[in-house]
């Protein structure tokens, strides 16, 4: 070869060369900042999800204001006496039956009609208490509509503050896995913190308007959640695409939808496809029982919820008994006092608490970081009974920090259902996972009726300090279910995606 043309081809080879490194430093850049994503970058890049995270706080807001402060804090009261634990406990006993029932199904018609959809019904559902009470006064006949569709919207599975649709609509929205880890913890943060300022705001209003200005206040706030949905079509809210988890391209928004069918060979070597399974009112039975790892984390996470139902529901009747303030017409405020401090305390432990596992979720995996909270957990619930050998207002804030550092663990889950979910069923996943809260719930109910009339006819002087270590135990029960958690794979066979 000419010797020119030489040195042109070795110049041309070094600088193809020259890009190709700074191709792959360009991408290895991007991906260590992908890894090391922050909660800043999580909000920056997902404009609607960002929108969708005020949601949350705004729709707990809706749910938990009316409920507490005007129906279980006053109307009840009013109308059924003595009796409203009584029948306040059989509608939430009704509501958790059919969200144990229809949680599933509700989900899998996210995966059918879209998300979006099923978050427009779910609110519908959920605003329909309020404005029936409007509607026919702080009465009798407003108080059992109020209980009637309260009980009713149990279908969608939802909690208090939130409903599975909602996580699930969360998942279409950000752009990749890691930033959906962030993102759960950021839900419950935001919300913890929204819903304390709408109890105060909310005060507020009773002070100046009276109880129908805080369902009024419920119905301005549902107005506000369906304009934050016709904004959320708008194209310039479009979720970005979906990065894969092999090689970081861009993946389309519909692949999330799509029915996964598996083709396998028959006895003769011939290729042959085997139709995808048609969805019943069960298939989300059948999705868990064929998906160990996410049988694992719904049996983790009904363990989990069933001790912080029965934490949340004794804690306050415990307080009172050691810091013997818990009869007497003269401790009321006292009453009133120690309440307001263990609630704020308990919401702020809350709130900071899924934070903290959120910044932890970005230095390892959420399966791995699961093992290690689990244990730190069982110390948290069984850390009140302290409160028993030093009767302080400050041991009290200690221990309902514990007790409301003890939901550590549920972003942490939320964050793993799609992880162990098979694809095109990550709805019906987190909606069967509501459906194994729904039955923790349910199951500590009926717990709870039992054992606390034993427990306080018993000749201890404190007796619901007991709880406290059963729950820890209960929760460090599910640490060898956590030990084989592995995140979803597809089989051995083909398999092939079709519409």
């Amino acid at each position: 070869f000419h010797p020119f043309t030489s040195i042109c081809c070795c110049l041309k080879r070094l600088n193809k060369m020259a890009v190709e490194k700074n191709i792959k430093d360009v991408e290895g850049k991007s991906g260590l900042q992908e890894k090391k994503a922050g909660f800043m970058s999580v909000l920056v890049g997902n404009p609607a999800a960002s929108i969708f995270l005020i949601f949350f706080g705004i729709h707990s807001g809706m749910n938990v204001v009316p409920y507490y402060l005007v129906i279980a804090g006053d109307l009840a009261a009013q109308v059924w006496g003595k009796s409203m634990t009584f029948y306040l406990v059989i509608f939430d006993a009704i509501r958790l039956c059919l969200g144990v029932m229809f949680a599933g199904p509700f989900g899998s018609l996210g995966d059918k009609c879209g998300n979006y959809l099923v978050v427009c019904i779910m609110l519908v559902l959920e605003v329909s208490p309020i404005i029936s009470t409007l509607m026919l006064g702080r009465n009798e006949a407003g108080l059992i509509s109020f209980c009637v569709l309260r009980a009713l919207a149990g279908i969608t599975g939802a909690s208090l503050t939130s409903a599975p649709c909602m996580y699930a609509y969360s998942h279409e929205l950000v752009s990749s896995r890691e930033h959906y880890r962030l993102y759960t913890a950021l839900i419950y943060g935001v919300t913890c913190s929204m819903t304390m300022a709408f109890f105060i705001v909310a005060r507020r209003i009773d002070v100046a308007i009276g109880p129908d200005g805080m369902l009024w206040l419920g119905v301005a706030l549902c107005g506000v959640q369906v304009l934050m949905l016709i904004g959320m079509r708008l194209p310039c809210m479009r979720p970005a695409p979906r990065r894969s988890e092999e090689d970081g391209n861009p993946v389309a928004a519909d692949s999330e939808e799509q029915v996964v069918s598996e083709t396998s060979y028959s006895s003769d070597g011939s290729l042959q496809e085997q139709p995808a399974q048609k969805r019943s009112v069960i298939s989300w039975l059948r999705l868990v029982r064929d998906h160990p790892s996410l049988l694992r984390v719904c049996i983790i996470s009904m363990m989990v919820c069933m001790a912080e139902t029965v934490l949340h529901d004794t804690m306050g009747q415990y307080a009172f008994s050691v810091l013997d303030i818990l009869t007497g017409k003269e401790n009321g405020p006292k009453r009133r006092k120690i309440a307001f401090i263990a609630s704020v305390t308990t919401w702020c432990a809350i709130s900071a608490s899924s934070m903290l596992m959120g910044w932890f979720q970005k230095l390892s995996s959420p399966i791995f970081l699961l093992k290690l909270v689990i244990i730190f957990v069982a110390i948290f619930q069984t850390l009140p009974v302290i409160l028993m050998f030093s009767p302080t207002t400050l041991v009290l804030v200690v221990c309902c920090i514990s007790v409301g550092s003890a939901f550590m663990a549920l972003p942490i889950l939320q964050a793993l259902v799609p992880e162990v979910a098979p694809p095109g069923q990550t709805s019906e996943a987190i909606a069967a996972m509501a459906a194994f809260k729904n039955a923790a719930y349910l199951c500590t109910t009926i717990v709870l009726t039992i054992a606390l009339p034993a427990l306080n006819q018993s000749s201890l002087e404190h007796p619901l300090w007991v709880l406290f270590p059963v729950c820890g135990a209960l929760a460090l029960a599910a640490v060898p279910l956590a030990m084989n958690l592995k995140p979803y794979a597809p089989k051995a066979t083909t398999s092939t995606s079709m519409k």
